[in-house]
Protein backbone atom coordinates (compact mmCIF):
# COMPACT_ATOMS: atom_id res chain seq x y z
CA UNK A 1 0.00 0.00 0.00
CA UNK A 2 2.74 2.56 1.20
CA UNK A 3 4.53 1.75 -2.66
CA UNK A 4 0.90 1.70 -4.67
CA UNK A 5 -0.67 4.43 -3.50
CA UNK A 6 1.72 6.72 -1.80
CA UNK A 7 4.71 6.08 -4.27
CA UNK A 8 7.47 5.78 -1.44
CA UNK A 9 8.79 2.79 0.54
CA UNK A 10 9.81 2.04 3.86
CA UNK A 11 13.62 2.42 4.41
CA UNK A 12 13.64 1.41 8.28
CA UNK A 13 11.34 -0.35 11.02
CA UNK A 14 11.90 -0.77 14.50
CA UNK A 15 10.36 -2.87 16.70
CA UNK A 16 11.17 -4.36 20.47
CA UNK A 17 12.29 -7.99 20.47
CA UNK A 18 9.42 -9.74 21.89
CA UNK A 19 8.94 -11.04 18.58
CA UNK A 20 5.67 -10.42 17.08
CA UNK A 21 7.93 -9.60 13.91
CA UNK A 22 10.59 -11.83 13.40
CA UNK A 23 8.86 -13.55 11.21
CA UNK A 24 8.93 -10.26 8.66
CA UNK A 25 13.01 -10.78 8.83
CA UNK A 26 13.73 -12.40 5.34
CA UNK A 27 10.84 -10.24 4.32
CA UNK A 28 12.61 -7.08 5.17
CA UNK A 29 15.72 -8.45 3.95
CA UNK A 30 13.97 -8.92 0.28
CA UNK A 31 13.11 -5.52 0.18
CA UNK A 32 16.49 -3.45 1.70
CA UNK A 33 14.42 -3.12 4.77
CA UNK A 34 16.83 -2.28 7.65
CA UNK A 35 15.22 -3.96 10.96
CA UNK A 36 16.12 -2.54 14.13
CA UNK A 37 15.59 -3.34 17.69
CA UNK A 38 15.03 -0.96 20.79
CA UNK A 39 17.07 -1.26 23.45
CA UNK A 40 15.62 -3.44 26.20
CA UNK A 41 14.12 -1.25 29.30
CA UNK A 42 14.33 1.85 27.27
CA UNK A 43 11.05 4.03 27.33
CA UNK A 44 12.50 6.75 25.11
CA UNK A 45 12.46 4.38 22.33
CA UNK A 46 8.99 2.64 23.05
CA UNK A 47 7.29 5.28 24.53
CA UNK A 48 5.83 6.90 21.75
CA UNK A 49 4.34 3.40 20.23
CA UNK A 50 2.80 2.36 23.89
CA UNK A 51 1.02 5.36 24.23
CA UNK A 52 -0.27 5.45 21.17
CA UNK A 53 -1.39 1.62 21.52
CA UNK A 54 -3.02 2.95 24.88
CA UNK A 55 -4.90 5.81 22.98
CA UNK A 56 -6.25 3.30 20.55
CA UNK A 57 -7.17 0.97 23.09
CA UNK A 58 -9.03 3.33 25.27
CA UNK A 59 -10.95 5.08 22.13
CA UNK A 60 -11.92 1.26 21.64
CA UNK A 61 -13.28 0.53 24.64
CA UNK A 62 -15.36 4.05 25.22
CA UNK A 63 -16.67 2.56 22.20
CA UNK A 64 -18.18 -0.38 23.11
CA UNK A 65 -19.34 1.06 26.28
CA UNK A 66 -21.61 3.64 24.63
CA UNK A 67 -23.24 1.18 22.35
CA UNK A 68 -23.09 -1.27 25.12
CA UNK A 69 -21.93 -4.08 23.08
CA UNK A 70 -20.21 -7.17 23.96
CA UNK A 71 -16.21 -7.50 23.49
CA UNK A 72 -17.11 -9.83 20.41
CA UNK A 73 -16.91 -6.56 18.73
CA UNK A 74 -13.61 -5.23 19.92
CA UNK A 75 -11.93 -5.51 15.98
CA UNK A 76 -14.79 -3.45 14.73
CA UNK A 77 -14.52 -0.87 17.21
CA UNK A 78 -10.89 -1.40 16.42
CA UNK A 79 -11.02 -0.27 13.70
CA UNK A 80 -13.29 2.49 13.96
CA UNK A 81 -11.23 4.20 16.93
CA UNK A 82 -8.11 4.27 14.52
CA UNK A 83 -10.58 5.75 11.82
CA UNK A 84 -11.54 8.45 14.63
CA UNK A 85 -8.28 9.07 15.75
CA UNK A 86 -6.76 9.96 11.90
CA UNK A 87 -9.67 12.35 11.21
CA UNK A 88 -9.65 14.22 14.79
CA UNK A 89 -6.70 17.60 14.98
CA UNK A 90 -3.89 16.73 17.18
CA UNK A 91 -1.91 19.24 18.74
CA UNK A 92 1.27 17.59 18.50
CA UNK A 93 0.62 18.10 14.56
CA UNK A 94 0.03 21.75 15.14
CA UNK A 95 -3.72 21.06 15.19
CA UNK A 96 -3.74 18.74 11.48
CA UNK A 97 -5.19 15.86 11.46
CA UNK A 98 -3.41 12.86 10.51
CA UNK A 99 -5.80 12.30 7.40
CA UNK A 100 -4.87 15.85 6.36
CA UNK A 101 -1.27 15.40 6.41
CA UNK A 102 -1.33 12.00 4.72
CA UNK A 103 -3.83 13.27 1.62
CA UNK A 104 -3.26 16.80 1.65
CA UNK A 105 -7.09 17.42 2.01
CA UNK A 106 -9.41 18.33 5.13
CA UNK A 107 -11.01 15.19 6.67
CA UNK A 108 -15.09 15.03 5.91
CA UNK A 109 -16.38 16.62 9.19
CA UNK A 110 -15.73 19.63 7.45
CA UNK A 111 -19.32 18.91 5.89
CA UNK A 112 -21.00 19.05 8.97
CA UNK A 113 -20.07 22.58 8.86
CA UNK A 114 -21.66 23.24 5.50
CA UNK A 115 -24.96 21.72 6.63
CA UNK A 116 -25.30 23.79 9.59
CA UNK A 117 -24.83 27.03 7.60
CA UNK A 118 -26.76 26.22 5.29
CA UNK A 119 -29.57 25.49 8.08
CA UNK A 120 -29.99 21.73 6.71
CA UNK A 121 -31.76 19.47 9.21
CA UNK A 122 -29.48 16.76 11.11
CA UNK A 123 -32.04 13.42 11.06
CA UNK A 124 -31.17 10.65 13.40
CA UNK A 125 -32.56 7.04 12.69
CA UNK A 126 -32.34 3.91 14.34
CA UNK A 127 -32.17 0.76 12.85
CA UNK A 128 -34.22 -2.37 14.99
CA UNK A 129 -32.48 -5.78 15.00
CA UNK A 130 -29.74 -4.45 12.72
CA UNK A 131 -27.35 -7.62 12.79
CA UNK A 132 -30.09 -9.78 11.89
CA UNK A 133 -30.97 -8.36 8.13
CA UNK A 134 -27.81 -9.64 7.07
CA UNK A 135 -27.28 -12.05 4.54
CA UNK A 136 -24.67 -14.53 5.27
CA UNK A 137 -22.23 -15.25 1.62
CA UNK A 138 -20.41 -17.68 3.28
CA UNK A 139 -21.32 -21.64 5.06
CA UNK A 140 -21.59 -20.97 9.09
CA UNK A 141 -22.74 -23.66 11.19
CA UNK A 142 -23.70 -23.06 14.97
CA UNK A 143 -24.37 -25.43 17.80
CA UNK A 144 -27.98 -25.79 18.46
CA UNK A 145 -29.49 -23.11 20.92
CA UNK A 146 -29.89 -24.49 24.63
CA UNK A 147 -33.52 -25.46 25.05
CA UNK A 148 -34.43 -25.77 21.51
CA UNK A 149 -31.89 -28.53 20.33
CA UNK A 150 -33.56 -31.79 18.45
CA UNK A 151 -34.70 -34.95 20.82
CA UNK A 152 -33.27 -37.14 17.84
CA UNK A 153 -30.48 -35.81 16.81
CA UNK A 154 -28.86 -33.66 19.57
CA UNK A 155 -25.11 -33.73 18.31
CA UNK A 156 -26.27 -31.71 14.90
CA UNK A 157 -25.16 -28.55 13.84
CA UNK A 158 -27.64 -25.48 12.62
CA UNK A 159 -26.32 -24.16 9.09
CA UNK A 160 -27.01 -20.26 9.05
CA UNK A 161 -29.05 -19.00 6.52
CA UNK A 162 -29.12 -15.49 8.11
CA UNK A 163 -26.98 -13.27 10.12
CA UNK A 164 -27.08 -13.60 14.24
CA UNK A 165 -26.08 -11.46 16.71
CA UNK A 166 -22.35 -12.85 17.81
CA UNK A 167 -21.03 -13.63 14.83
CA UNK A 168 -18.20 -12.08 13.77
CA UNK A 169 -19.33 -12.12 10.12
CA UNK A 170 -22.69 -10.06 11.48
CA UNK A 171 -21.34 -6.31 11.63
CA UNK A 172 -19.59 -7.14 7.81
CA UNK A 173 -22.85 -8.63 5.90
CA UNK A 174 -24.96 -6.00 7.56
CA UNK A 175 -23.22 -3.14 6.12
CA UNK A 176 -22.84 -4.80 3.03
CA UNK A 177 -26.83 -5.47 2.79
CA UNK A 178 -27.52 -1.78 3.93
CA UNK A 179 -24.59 -0.38 1.37
CA UNK A 180 -26.18 -2.57 -1.20
CA UNK A 181 -29.21 -1.29 -0.93
CA UNK A 182 -28.46 2.54 -0.85
CA UNK A 183 -26.32 1.74 -4.09
CA UNK A 184 -28.91 0.64 -6.10
CA UNK A 185 -31.14 3.67 -4.73
CA UNK A 186 -28.29 6.88 -6.56
CA UNK A 187 -26.53 6.93 -3.84
CA UNK A 188 -22.48 6.75 -4.03
CA UNK A 189 -19.66 5.70 -1.28
CA UNK A 190 -17.30 8.67 -0.58
CA UNK A 191 -13.99 7.48 -1.03
CA UNK A 192 -12.42 9.31 1.64
CA UNK A 193 -14.67 7.93 4.35
CA UNK A 194 -16.61 4.23 3.67
CA UNK A 195 -19.62 5.01 6.02
CA UNK A 196 -20.36 7.85 3.93
CA UNK A 197 -22.93 7.64 1.56
CA UNK A 198 -23.99 10.72 -0.80
CA UNK A 199 -27.15 11.27 -3.24
CA UNK A 200 -27.46 14.14 -5.98
CA UNK A 201 -30.08 14.70 -8.23
CA UNK A 202 -31.05 17.96 -10.02
CA UNK A 203 -32.41 19.80 -7.45
CA UNK A 204 -31.27 18.35 -4.11
CA UNK A 205 -28.39 16.43 -2.19
CA UNK A 206 -28.59 13.99 0.71
CA UNK A 207 -25.60 12.46 3.37
CA UNK A 208 -26.04 9.48 4.97
CA UNK A 209 -23.68 8.47 7.88
CA UNK A 210 -23.77 4.79 9.10
CA UNK A 211 -22.56 3.89 12.04
CA UNK A 212 -23.17 -0.10 12.91
CA UNK A 213 -26.99 0.77 13.66
CA UNK A 214 -27.56 4.26 13.95
CA UNK A 215 -27.49 6.60 10.77
CA UNK A 216 -27.67 10.36 10.63
CA UNK A 217 -29.46 11.83 7.50
CA UNK A 218 -28.86 15.56 6.33
CA UNK A 219 -30.43 16.57 3.06
CA UNK A 220 -31.20 19.90 1.25
CA UNK A 221 -34.71 19.00 1.14
CA UNK A 222 -37.54 17.77 3.79
CA UNK A 223 -39.52 16.44 1.36
CA UNK A 224 -37.01 14.09 -0.12
CA UNK A 225 -35.77 13.63 3.32
CA UNK A 226 -39.37 11.97 4.44
CA UNK A 227 -39.57 10.02 1.02
CA UNK A 228 -36.34 9.05 1.88
CA UNK A 229 -37.16 7.32 5.24
CA UNK A 230 -40.04 6.29 3.99
CA UNK A 231 -38.36 3.71 1.50
CA UNK A 232 -35.77 2.85 4.13
CA UNK A 233 -38.23 1.93 6.39
CA UNK A 234 -40.42 -0.43 4.14
CA UNK A 235 -36.67 -2.39 3.79
CA UNK A 236 -35.83 -2.15 7.37
CA UNK A 237 -37.86 -1.66 10.14
CA UNK A 238 -36.65 2.01 11.65
CA UNK A 239 -36.83 3.84 14.86
CA UNK A 240 -37.11 7.72 13.62
CA UNK A 241 -35.25 9.47 16.34
CA UNK A 242 -36.12 12.98 15.32
CA UNK A 243 -33.05 15.71 15.05
CA UNK A 244 -30.06 14.63 16.33
CA UNK A 245 -29.05 15.60 19.96
CA UNK A 246 -26.80 12.75 20.99
CA UNK A 247 -24.30 10.23 18.97
CA UNK A 248 -21.63 8.28 19.84
CA UNK A 249 -21.27 9.67 23.79
CA UNK A 250 -21.53 13.07 22.53
CA UNK A 251 -24.47 15.77 22.58
CA UNK A 252 -25.28 17.77 19.61
CA UNK A 253 -27.26 21.43 20.16
CA UNK A 254 -27.74 23.41 17.15
CA UNK A 255 -26.80 26.84 17.80
CA UNK A 256 -26.90 30.56 15.73
CA UNK A 257 -23.97 29.77 14.20
CA UNK A 258 -23.13 26.11 14.01
CA UNK A 259 -23.37 23.27 16.21
CA UNK A 260 -22.35 22.93 20.17
CA UNK A 261 -20.61 19.54 20.95
CA UNK A 262 -20.65 18.49 24.90
CA UNK A 263 -20.05 15.04 26.73
CA UNK A 264 -21.38 15.74 30.00
CA UNK A 265 -24.44 13.70 29.54
CA UNK A 266 -21.54 11.04 28.72
CA UNK A 267 -19.74 12.20 31.50
CA UNK A 268 -23.37 12.01 34.17
CA UNK A 269 -23.88 8.66 32.98
CA UNK A 270 -20.69 6.78 33.31
CA UNK A 271 -20.49 8.70 36.91
CA UNK A 272 -24.06 7.35 37.46
CA UNK A 273 -22.88 3.89 37.06
CA UNK A 274 -20.48 3.55 38.89
CA UNK A 275 -22.07 5.02 41.40
CA UNK A 276 -19.91 8.19 41.60
CA UNK A 277 -22.21 10.90 40.67
CA UNK A 278 -22.52 12.66 44.43
CA UNK A 279 -18.46 12.45 44.97
CA UNK A 280 -16.59 15.64 45.18
CA UNK A 281 -14.74 17.14 41.73
CA UNK A 282 -11.07 17.28 41.85
CA UNK A 283 -9.03 19.20 39.54
CA UNK A 284 -7.46 15.60 38.77
CA UNK A 285 -8.11 12.19 40.38
CA UNK A 286 -3.98 11.42 41.07
CA UNK A 287 -2.72 12.21 44.42
CA UNK A 288 -0.97 15.48 44.29
CA UNK A 289 2.17 13.43 46.82
CA UNK A 290 3.57 10.45 46.88
CA UNK A 291 2.20 8.07 49.30
CA UNK A 292 3.40 5.11 51.31
CA UNK A 293 -0.41 4.07 52.72
CA UNK A 294 -0.95 0.73 51.21
CA UNK A 295 -4.14 0.15 53.43
CA UNK A 296 -6.18 0.39 50.77
CA UNK A 297 -8.36 -2.30 49.55
CA UNK A 298 -7.87 -3.55 45.56
CA UNK A 299 -11.15 -4.34 44.04
CA UNK A 300 -12.78 -7.55 43.93
CA UNK A 301 -13.46 -7.65 40.26
CA UNK A 302 -10.65 -6.16 37.66
CA UNK A 303 -13.90 -6.19 35.05
CA UNK A 304 -14.99 -3.09 37.06
CA UNK A 305 -11.74 -1.01 36.67
CA UNK A 306 -11.39 -1.82 33.15
CA UNK A 307 -14.49 -0.83 32.33
CA UNK A 308 -14.13 2.71 34.39
CA UNK A 309 -10.97 3.18 33.00
CA UNK A 310 -11.57 2.23 29.52
CA UNK A 311 -14.47 4.08 29.29
CA UNK A 312 -13.05 7.59 29.78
Amino acid sequence: MITNVFHTSVITFQADEWGEFHKLEPFFKEHGILYRYSCPNTPQQNGTAERKHRHIVDKMRCLLFQAMLTPVFWVEALNYAVHIINKLPSPSLNNNSPHQLLYHKTPIYELLKVFVSKSWELRQLDVKNAFLNGTLTETVYMKQPRGFSHPDFPDYHCLLKKSLYGLKQAPRAWFHKVSSFLLTLGFTKSNADSSLFIFHSNDAMMYLLLYVDDIIITVSSSKLLNRFITILNDEFSLNDLGSLHFFLGIEVSQVNHGLFLSQQKYIKELLKKQGLLNCTPVQTPITPRNSNDDTTSLLSDSHEYWCIVGSL
